[in-house]
């Protein structure tokens, strides 16, 4: 439940971390086990958002993960928020593209010869 809910951001986290919770405290009844619960959620996700979502994303569109971590902080800060953050991706990505094709990319090499 917890690795096809953690698809959506944030809200499938905590829909997964409230019903085990829920369970620690039932089950064993000390305040010592749902704390647990919610480290290991914690870490969870941090190794996630941090290590391994931006590799997979970052492979996907043809962005180094360090780019991907960057861009969703200035995106997010330019766009405000959660919109900027879903979109960052997309927009360094298309940044790069039209970068890679107009700016980087549109002098002629003087050392080639045709």
């Amino acid at each position: 439940m917890v690795g096809i809910l953690a698809m959506v951001p944030y809200i499938g986290l905590t829909i997964c971390w409230i019903p085990a919770l829920f369970i620690s405290i039932i089950q064993f009844g000390d305040p010592w086990h749902p704390l647990i619960v919610t480290v290991i959620f914690v870490v969870a996700n941090q190794v996630d958002s941090m290590f391994i979502a931006p590799r997979i994303v970052g492979d996907s569109v043809g962005l180094h993960p360090f780019t991907v971590i960057l861009s969703v902080l200035g995106w997010s800060i330019v766009l405000g928020g959660f919109m900027g953050a879903l979109l960052a991706v997309p927009l360094t990505a298309t940044l790069k593209v039209l970068f890679t094709r107009y700016v980087w990319d549109s002098s002629p090499n003087p050392s080639k010869v045709s």
